[in-house]
């Protein structure tokens, strides 16, 4: 038995009851402990009255002052550290000390001082604390106001500190003047306390001991209740909650936390009835009663995974809540731009044995979505399917069409979709009819705890179509969220559990079997001093851009191999999403803003520094940008055309830089052809590019001349281009106005419109500092790592210093040799999952594994 708080003297009482006749004794002596428990405070030690304004402030946010508080939402160490901040500046007037008193969860503390003391401490919280609902997911995690709520206990004395000294030892000396005392040698069963101390067994006097447990020793619920391995019930006898009682509902809520997912029944006396709960371990009194008992499934023992072995070729595969779904091991290649945007990537991913996002987001239309995946389908392996990577939102118009076209009509073994949009409730009723296409789940990319929420809300709308909970956290590379990767995970296990259709996948800092294991067994739970919480499966990334299946550049993959990353566990480069914190000089992955304000991880090479130094510019609203570029006009300018993969178009034929409007025709037609075209392989960079081209000399024609000239030219054959051929023309057989006249200020808004045209590759350079300056700069922004000829053809080893590489913080670690296959790098996530299951689960034994058809 144990007891929270005072309710350890409750506990002593029952464990010295061998019967009837010494509970009786035993209860009047606590009786006679609560009773000088709640007077001899206000004789020996009262506390000195706050003043009415003090009272008055108070009053309306955490309640009448008093010697106790809660805090709850902040981590032990925020607390510790207010606390010895406030310390520090009282100095040795132990009087005015504040301590941690009472650890109630593992985000919720009771804080112990006198009245002006504790006033001083919460009003300083409470400046520097969020305001209700502010929304901080866009500030670094360890920048954040904390996110608390505190409020006073109704009590009159500090307990569980030293300032109750006195109090204990007149308390001492009365219970021993009126016979109370306990003896630990009539205990009849275990006292226990968070040291997992029997007190049966105290050397000490046991009535000593019970008092300075309740007035001296802070107190930590969580390891009192977990202070035993082979605990299977907790039964609860706080009589029933009224709303007078709010403390002991709240009790039973924090205890419901603290043993969720360890296997563990909370037995409610007060409880008549299975429904009289939410909360999927708690159980009414008559089931200690059943025959079969409250039995509670520990999170590790529903969720874990187990080793499989298929009788016709002996292989031992993982066998889990993911497997069971796509059909193959649980280590999946998540959607990465430009890399897996190929059928060719992904049909590598299914010969090696596993699944690889089809990622699609550059796709513009349904003929060329149905072109792609059919081109996917006819190189994958037989029976594998295809999972498409989109961004709902922008191809909302005539996705779900295309979906239905190449499912039905081409029969096309589309398994799932992944959506890299916020989630919305909104996409449910469209996610509904997808299952009846035949599709075997939806993938959700939650951002925040919030967004967890919604996800699940969402997998109820749709129930019973699975829906795959990917959670990146602040690590992963390329788009990643604010938000430390643990601790909303930890928060809401619970409640993503508690949906059947939901399968939680872990998606950042992954390269290896030993990095990925604890996850899939759930043990990193133990890490932050929680049970085993399993994913059921991991996601890799940034992780195979540098694999041999890449198209991404040799330079590229170069830069990648020399990135240094963080551990897991340094927080303080993580909560900077940098790791140039921790590597100093050395090439490492910072944070920049693209042009939506998402910030992107990537390798610190000179376009990401650059862009790094305009965050201060990004960060604004769109309208302030221009005037904020124009007062650093010379050095913007200097760094695109050093640094960066889009550099300034403005420039003369002699070289000198100059504003799109001080150009002539002629050298805006030759700016763009030496931009979008690469001269030594005779390419445009992009069809788009030749249609801008032709366009804009199309209107110099028109504007300077008397009649103009189409260059809409069918696609050319290979070696010859019309448009080149008439540019040509234009420059040696027209007028010489095309060399000397200014564009005119119409056709300058005619050039920007054609920047900005729909369905059109981003341009290739910065025509103009505008509010449309973040669009140039960083729309498209891995595409290029990919043609590092069309940035620089003649330097490709500085063209891969001047584009933006995706990478994660932890997983880049992984990533030191160029060119390992593909096959290797899943198989060595893989593999590494199912030897460490086989020795933690099976002995090292695969002989002890089952066997499966």
């Amino acid at each position: 038995v144990t007891g929270h708080s005072h309710g350890l003297i409750i506990a002593a009482a029952v464990a010295s009851a061998g019967n009837e006749d010494l509970f009786a004794v035993a209860s009047k002596k606590a009786l006679g402990w609560l009773m000088l428990i709640g007077g001899l405070p206000l004789i020996v030690s009262p506390q000195a009255p706050l003043h009415p304004l003090a009272v008055a402030d108070s009053l309306p946010h955490e309640g009448r002052p008093s010697p106790m508080a809660v805090v709850q939402g902040a981590l032990r160490e925020v607390v510790d550290i207010v606390l010895q901040k406030y310390n520090k500046f009282v100095g040795d007037n132990d009087s005015a000390q504040v301590y941690l008193s009472i650890t109630e969860a593992q985000d919720q503390f009771v804080i112990s001082g006198n009245l002006s003391s504790m006033a001083q401490v919460i009003m300083n919280v409470r400046k520097k604390a969020a305001a209700q609902n502010e929304d901080q997911s866009q500030v670094p995690f360890l920048k954040r106001k904390p996110q608390v709520a505190v409020r006073y206990i109704d009590t009159n004395a500090p307990f569980h500190s030293t300032h109750m000294a006195a109090v204990a030892q007149r308390h001492l000396a009365y219970v021993e003047s009126k016979g109370w005392t306990f003896d630990s040698q009539h205990m009849h069963v275990p006292l226990q306390t968070a040291d997992k101390l029997d007190l049966r067994n105290a050397d000490a006097d046991l009535t000593r001991v019970l008092a300075e447990r309740i007035y001296l020793e802070a107190m930590d619920w969580p390891k009192t209740l977990l202070a035993r391995k082979d605990i299977t019930h907790v039964v609860d006898f706080a009589p029933v909650s009224q709303p007078a009682d709010a403390a002991i509902g709240n009790l039973r809520d924090r205890t419901c936390r603290t043993i969720d997912g360890h296997g563990i029944a909370l037995v409610c006396s007060d409880m008549v009835s299975d429904h009289a709960s939410t909360s999927p371990i708690v159980r009414p009194l008559s089931h200690l009663f059943a025959e079969a008992g409250p039995s509670v499934v520990s999170w590790q023992g529903q969720y874990n995974p187990a080793l499989v072995k298929t009788r016709a070729d002996g292989a031992v595969r993982v066998d889990n809540r993911l497997q069971r779904i796509i059909g193959l091991p649980p280590v999946v290649v998540a959607g990465q731009a430009p890399t897996t945007a190929r059928p060719e990537f992904i049909a590598a991913a299914s010969r090696a044995g596993y699944l690889a996002e089809l990622n699609i987001n550059q796709v513009a239309s349904e003929m060329e979505l149905i072109s792609k995946v059919t081109d996917t389908a006819t190189q994958i392996q037989p029976g594998h399917g295809i999972v498409l990577n989109c961004t709902w939102s922008d191809q909302q118009a005539w996705l779900p069409a295309a979906i239905k076209t190449m499912v039905q009509d081409h029969y096309l073994p589309i398994i799932g979709l992944t959506l890299d949009d916020k989630p919305s409730l909104e996409l449910a009723t469209e996610f509904s009819t997808l299952h009846t296409l035949g599709l075997r789940f939806i993938a959700l990319k939650p951002q925040t705890k919030e967004q967890i929420y919604i996800v699940l809300d969402i997998a109820d709308k749709v129930n019973p179509l699975p829906v795959i909970l990917q959670w990146f956290g602040g690590r992963t590379g390329g788009s990643h969220s604010f938000e430390e990767f643990h601790l909303p995970i930890v928060q809401t296990y619970s409640t993503i559990r508690q949906h059947d259709n939901v399968v939680l996948v872990a998606g950042s800092g992954f390269g290896d079997g030993e990095g990925a294991l604890p996850y899939i067994d759930g043990s990193w739970g133990q890490f932050v001093d929680g049970p085993f919480m399993p994913f059921d499966g991991v996601l890799l990334r940034s992780r195979v851009v540098i694999s041999k299946e890449s198209n991404a550049d040799e330079h590229v993959k170069s830069l990648i191999a020399q990135a240094a990353g963080l551990d897991p566990f340094d927080l303080a480069g993580l909560f900077e999403y940098s790791s140039e914190i921790s590597n100093g000089d050395k090439l490492g992955v910072i944070s920049v803003l693209d042009h939506k304000k998402r910030h992107l991880h990537v390798v610190s090479n000179r376009a990401a520094r650059m862009c790094k130094g305009l965050s201060d510019i990004l960060s604004q609203p769109t309208d302030k940008q221009p005037k904020m570029l124009r007062a650093r006009k010379t050095e913007v300018i200097d760094k695109l055309n050093s640094d960066f993969m889009r550099p300034w178009f403005g420039k003369k034929a002699d070289g000198q830089v100059a504003d799109l409007e001080d150009m002539t025709y002629m050298e805006i037609i030759d700016r763009l052809v030496s931009l979008m075209y690469v001269a030594r392989q005779r390419r445009w960079i992009h069809p788009s590019y030749r249609n801008f081209v032709a366009k804009f000399a199309e209107r110099a024609a028109m504007r300077l001349y008397s009649h103009g000239i189409k260059f809409e030219q069918p696609h050319p054959p290979v070696h010859y281009d019309p448009v080149l051929d008439e540019i040509e023309t234009i420059r040696h057989c027209y007028h010489q106005d095309i060399h000397t006249q200014l564009v005119a200020s119409e056709d300058v808004q005619f050039f920007l419109s054609l920047c900005l045209r729909p369905h059109q590759k981003p341009v290739p350079f910065v025509p103009v500092l505008d509010e449309n300056f973040a669009l140039y700069l960083m729309s498209d922004t891995f595409e290029q790592i990919e043609d590092l000829e069309a940035v620089n053809d003649e330097n490709r080893e500085d063209a891969a210093q001047r584009v933006l590489i995706p990478q994660g913080l932890v997983s880049v670690n992984y990533s030191t040799e160029i060119n390992q296959p593909l096959a290797s790098i899943l198989d060595s996530v893989n593999q590494g999952i199912v030897q460490g299951l086989l020795t933690s689960q099976y002995k090292s034994d695969p002989d002890l594994v089952p066997q499966v058809a």
